[in-house]
């Protein structure tokens, strides 16, 4: 946390998408890492995947860009089909009050995520999420709300 004086006003709120508005105890990223996994295996035909996904998770806070990095190259929409296919299992209903107290708060509220635009809007709409505007920051989205 971090503490502000009486005189500091903070004037913007930004969450992360993934984990952040819904519990990470879901299941919902190991599902994706399985998914990433099979996708490795399946459509770049790398054998164990999972001994080269880790590392190469943390240094590009990505799978894709990790994959891209290492010279593959695939269709981004069918990467994101793949790793993000049956999220609507995990992603459930917003926990009770949270859309009451995002809608109580007076600050610009924001949400990055860098998955692509359909499937952000998979993830926010089980969470009853609306959002006035989308824009586009490289390889990040930000949802405006």
């Amino acid at each position: 946390f971090i503490r502000m004086s009486a005189e500091q006003r903070l004037d913007i709120v930004i969450f992360d998408l993934d984990g952040t508005l819904y519990s990470r105890s879901n299941g919902f990223a190991e599902h994706m890492r399985e998914n990433i996994l099979e996708f490795m295996k399946s459509y770049l035909n790398i054998e164990n995947p999972e001994l080269i996904w880790e590392p190469l998770f943390h240094k590009y806070n990505q799978s894709l860009r990790a994959l891209e990095s290492l010279g593959h190259s695939f269709d981004r929409e069918q990467y994101w089909n793949e790793a993000r296919k049956g999220a609507e299992d995990f992603i459930g209903p917003a926990p009770a009050g949270l859309v009451e107290l995002l809608g109580s708060l007076p600050q610009d509220k924001y949400v990055f995520t860098n998955c692509h635009e359909k499937h952000a809007k998979v993830t926010r709409s089980p969470l009853k999420l609306l959002f006035e505007s989308f824009e586009e920051f490289g390889s990040r989205m930000l949802w405006i709300f």
